[in-house]
């Protein structure tokens, strides 16, 4: 698995990293955890030692969404909502479809 971090804002020579981070995959062939995991650790080695937290991860067969927050943010995330619609065969299989994380 490999992943290319946005630079995030540069102010002077300091990279701010982004409060609200969001990644979406197809076709994933890892765990939700693993994923999950790995991301949480590249996030904090680019942006030396900020934390995340899952503000919300939704799965369809290999189609996954995933929102990330800084962890000081953690008690301004509210109204978290997942959710999925599966498109495939009869509006019954995940083959196709489409994944959701909203929160205010």
């Amino acid at each position: 698995m490999w992943l290319i971090l946005a630079q995030g804002f540069s102010s002077g020579n300091t990279t701010v990293p982004p409060d609200i981070v969001a990644f979406a995959t197809q076709e994933a062939n890892i765990t939700e955890r693993d994923w999950t995991n790995a991301i949480q650790v590249s996030l904090s080695q680019k942006y030396h030692g900020t934390q995340y937290m899952c503000a919300g991860i939704q799965s369809l067969m290999g189609i996954r969404v995933m929102v990330l927050v800084q962890s000081i943010h953690k008690g301004k995330i509210s109204c978290t909502e997942c959710d999925t619609v599966k498109t495939g065969v009869g509006g019954m299989v995940g083959t196709k479809g489409a994944t959701a994380v909203s929160f205010t």
